[in-house]
């Protein structure tokens, strides 16, 4: 004989029975799952119940919207990123915020230890397909609203020490200019590097300012150490241009009258031969 089961008001019913019965309820409640293969725990339920599409709530499972972008903002604390079509949080009106000293809002520390090929931290790359569009892979800007000590609008370092170092090429920032093995199609500026100041508006002064430059050469740190670094270090290095007799090339060897007293010159090395470039002071530029 099945299990029957005694219901205060309501007539003994055996168990498939009051199974079916359920069943019948939660099919016609919207949201609800009537049968299911997963085995969920009460800790693993708690994480679904309250989850909203494509916002990121405390301890609760991360959904994306209909588009399949994420908005990586907590209740109260900034707006849906309004641009960001995969992933976003803030807008320039209500960005994500802290008041909160040496804090990050994102931060990823990976290692590798593989002994051959190249290993990355982040990949990006933006192809730009559409004729007449513009672009970067990559946009950062610090935006100074307040009086700051000191501000950068991104700071990207290479750390070699005694143990940690290459036996090639080490630089702190690597730009490059890649054309492709084909004739360019069309005209244009190009550049390794753009540096800009660039100006507002007409009401745009920068008399304040205690020094301004395009750029700005630092030897810093220990002063022991740096006494080493300007014993090695050239200013400028040139490499893959050859100093000639010739005024139409990149680096060109031409005759110089006698420099006037208290003239300068910066280190650079061209080719493996180091010259010199004179720096002549105002005064006696004429």
């Amino acid at each position: 004989m099945a299990n029957r089961f005694s219901l205060d008001g309501v007539s003994t019913l055996d168990a498939t029975t009051i199974l079916k019965k359920i069943n019948d309820v939660m099919a016609q409640t919207t949201g609800y799952i009537v049968q299911s293969t997963a085995a969920l725990t009460l800790a693993e339920a708690d994480v679904l119940d309250g989850a909203s599409s494509a916002q990121v709530l405390a301890s609760k499972a991360v959904v994306a919207d209909a588009n399949g972008k994420i908005n990586l903002y907590r209740a109260g604390s900034a707006a849906a990123s309004a641009s960001g079509l995969l992933m976003g949080v803030g807008t320039t009106a209500a960005p994500a915020t802290t008041a909160d000293a040496d804090k990050k809002f994102i931060e990823i520390r990976t290692k590798s230890t593989a002994t051959s090929g190249d290993s990355r931290n982040i990949w990006l790359r933006h192809d730009i397909g559409g004729a007449g569009g513009s672009g970067e892979c990559a946009r950062f800007i610090t935006d100074l609203t307040a009086a700051a000590a000191t501000a950068r609008g991104a700071q990207i370092s290479l750390q070699p020490d005694d143990t940690g170092y290459v036996t090639g090429l080490g630089v702190g920032v690597d730009g490059q200019l890649l054309f492709g093995d084909a004739a360019l199609g069309a005209g244009g500026t190009y550049a390794v590097n753009n540096a800009e100041i660039y100006s507002g508006g007409s009401s745009t002064d920068v008399a304040a300012c205690t020094k301004l430059s395009v750029f700005r050469a630092v030897n810093g740190g220990d002063a022991t150490g740096a006494a080493t670094v300007d014993l090695k270090a050239n200013f400028l290095e040139v490499t893959g241009f050859t100093a000639a007799a010739d005024t139409t090339k990149t680096v060109s060897s031409v005759s110089l009258a006698e420099l006037p007293t208290g003239t300068i010159g910066l280190r650079v090395d061209v080719g493996g031969t180091a010259y010199r470039l004179p720096l002549v002071l105002e005064s006696e530029w004429n």
